[in-house]
């Protein structure tokens, strides 16, 4: 009976790979999903209801355009330790979903190169700015594949609470996304 066990978990074992291209891990990446969400700019205000609109683009350079107005509780909400899983992602920038345009492929490399020196940077002090502003914010995703976790970097926040990562990378993609999100907006 243990021998069969056995047998059976070993061909269990050597089955799945094949099922899976590389096991369902990319072996450059340790990744087992790639990326699919990098970049965000939006703005999110609950003063008189929840609003909540914005930009993302995604790994093949496409950018949508996204926009909640709801009064009441909505389904997605930001979540505190700004962790999310790509049906969180796809949840927030579902309402009124609409594709706006694709980037070329070297600018999109251009600011995905600057993402690694980005996340180290330090960030200036948060300075009470207003109320009821809410808050605009431009950042990225850094992805874990391992776990399936988006992990929201902050760039740059404006509103209510005001800060800036003081890295040089940081500074050229937050300038980067606010230019294509007030593009976006006209």
């Amino acid at each position: 009976m243990k021998a069969t066990l056995t047998l059976m978990a070993l061909a269990l074992l050597l089955a799945l790979p094949g099922c899976c291209p590389h096991g369902g891990v990319d072996p450059g990446t340790s990744q087992s999903v790639p990326q699919k969400y990098l970049f965000e700019a939006s703005s999110l205000n609950y003063a008189w209801g929840f609003a909540h609109s914005g930009l993302s683009i995604d790994s093949a350079g496409n950018i949508y355009s996204f926009q909640w107005d709801f009064r009441g509780t909505p389904e997605w909400q930001p979540h505190q330790n700004g962790e999310y899983t790509a049906d969180d992602l796809a949840a927030e920038y579902a309402p009124n979903r609409k594709f706006l345009r694709t980037i070329p492929r070297d600018s999109l490399e251009r600011m995905k190169s600057l993402m690694a020196s980005a996340q180290l940077g330090s960030y200036s002090d948060t300075t009470h700015t207003g109320a009821d502003m809410g808050n605009e914010d431009v950042g990225f995703y850094r992805y874990d594949g391992t776990r399936g976790i988006y992990t929201w970097i902050v760039l740059r926040r404006r509103g209510d609470f005001s800060f800036d990562n003081q890295a040089a990378s940081a500074k050229v993609i937050a300038d980067w996304l606010q230019a294509l999100h007030k593009e976006a907006m006209q």
